[in-house]
């Protein structure tokens, strides 16, 4: 089965796209720095990196796990701070 890495799994939609992959026999790692997710939701059978998707880290991670698709979850969601603190969001 492919390897499927997926990024923001603690938060609600991450959490339910990680169970269904592994429900469906993928082979499963997940990314979160779980600065709003919550650490009591996540599947113990797929592999867990507590790394934020910005820092240098990742690199290392894709390189080690080679994964063949990407499902991508992560994002700041708060649209009122993206307003007021633009730069927060915006990665160099």
């Amino acid at each position: 089965m492919p390897k499927i890495l997926v990024t923001g799994r603690a938060g609600f939609i991450g959490s339910h796209v990680v169970d269904l992959f592994l429900s469906r026999g993928y082979e499963v790692v997940f990314l979160d720095d779980l600065s709003t997710g919550r650490l009591s939701i996540l599947n113990s059978q797929a592999v867990f990196y507590q790394i934020d998707i910005c820092g240098s880290k990742i690199r290392e991670i894709f390189a080690a796990e080679k994964p063949d698709y990407v499902s991508h979850h992560a994002a700041q969601m708060d649209v009122c701070r993206s307003v007021v603190e633009p730069l927060f969001d915006y990665v160099k």
